[in-house]
């Protein structure tokens, strides 16, 4: 059916979120389009001597669809959201390792050199007292007439020493060398006590360095331990 409406007015939203069909020749039924649904407003309308009945329009919502004046900010948003996002995630990863790195750095420092001190003041003693044991062995081989291997501390034997073994010499020059080796035991006694001591020394000097060992762990913790907050 045809409408008689062409001396009414033109509606503003006319056709914008809604159609129309003719109900007679000067009434006209609105209905909303698809993916909208009605809110508001008057259903049907008449055109009566150019004037409209009512000019109130109705109002239609949409139901899921978005228009493109929001939705293209809304996509921009998102991603320059999601870029920054991605950024501070990947700043702070950086600085996890960074972290983690430095700490390795730290635990490392913290520990090679106590520990080198450690190990030398546990290993000198044994190394002294081996030196020691030679010493006195190689000594020993020369009161047997085995021969004697010559070191710092000690001459080597002379033709007397020599003689003396053998039994070649008189008695009073075989006392001299007796009394000398005599006097050589007693210094190599006297160094092994001096070597106890020493001994008792670098014990209780590691004693204390493990204290301190324990007490820079201890600071090493606790200063990770704030960083990490």
């Amino acid at each position: 059916m045809e409408c008689n409406i062409s001396g009414c007015p033109y509606f503003n939203a006319f056709k914008k979120f809604y159609t129309y069909d003719c109900v007679d020749k000067n009434t006209i039924e609105f209905s909303c389009l698809n993916n909208f649904h009605y809110v508001s407003g008057n259903l049907t309308s008449s055109c009566i001597n150019n004037t409209w009945t009512s000019e109130e329009a109705i109002v239609c919502e949409v139901d899921y669809l978005m228009q493109s004046s929001i939705l293209a900010p809304l996509i921009a948003g998102s991603t320059v959201f999601l870029c920054f996002i991605f950024l501070f995630l990947d700043l702070h990863v950086y600085r996890l390792n960074s972290i983690r790195i430095h700490n390795s750095a730290v635990r490392r420092h913290w520990h090679c050199g106590p520990l080198r001190v450690l190990e030398n003041y546990t290993m000198r003693p044994l190394q002294y007292q081996g030196k020691v044991k030679r010493k006195r062995l190689r000594k020993y081989m020369g009161d047997l007439g085995l021969g004697v291997i010559s070191t710092t501390d000690f001459q080597p034997p002379t033709d007397l020493d020599e003689n003396a073994a053998s039994g070649a010499v008189d008695k009073p020059e075989r006392l001299s060398v007796l009394s000398d080796r005599q006097n050589r035991l007693q210094e190599l006694n006297d160094r092994e006590a001096m070597t106890k001591e020493q001994i008792k020394m670098y014990k209780k000097r590691l004693e204390e360095l493990e204290h301190e060992v324990k007490e820079i762990v201890k600071a090493r913790d606790g200063f990770l331990l704030k960083l990490n907050r």
